[in-house]
């Protein structure tokens, strides 16, 4: 199957959102273990998230952004690096 530039644009925002959840769920100490459990979903499930391998569903955006405290649009920031 080929690509399209649409499948190019969702796997570049699967892999910004994923950048930014990592992140958010740094800068709150959150571990891996400890955010997937409270979401329910596997380490390695969130590990493919946050590395922009899968998507996710409305409703665990909703409950990523609740456990961390933002907007569901704060996963869609640009993440910011670090200098």
């Amino acid at each position: 199957m080929t690509r399209t530039p649409i499948d190019d644009d969702a796997q570049r925002l699967r892999d910004q959102r994923g950048r930014r959840i990592t992140q958010l769920r740094k800068e709150r100490r959150w571990s891996g273990r400890a955010l997937a459990r409270e979401i329910g979903l596997t380490q390695s499930g969130l590990w493919r998230v946050e590395h922009g391998l899968n998507g996710l569903s409305d409703v665990n955006l909703a409950k990523i952004a609740e456990v961390l405290e933002v907007p569901v649009t704060a996963l869609y920031e640009p993440v910011e690096e670090a200098s």
